[in-house]
């Protein structure tokens, strides 16, 4: 995927590109929260977090930015 500018997330939708603002500092706060909750309830091995920029979920011609993400440890 191409280098694209800081600022608005943008994401792809079976190759359409979606543009959002950068998220608020509330909404922040709530993934953080998401995270601490599906962290503390994940089964062993799995980790649960706030997602940071660069990460992303691939799905054929789709290219998303989580908000939070359950991952194996």
């Amino acid at each position: 995927m191409a280098e694209l500018p800081d600022g608005p997330r943008y994401e792809i939708l079976d190759g359409s590109l979606l543009v959002t603002p950068p998220p608020d500092v509330r909404h922040l706060e709530v993934n953080a929260l998401v995270a601490r909750v599906l962290d503390r309830q994940a089964p062993p091995g799995m980790l649960a977090t706030a997602a940071v920029g660069g990460i992303l979920v691939r799905g054929g011609r789709t290219y998303y930015v989580p908000d939070v993400l359950v991952v194996p440890r």
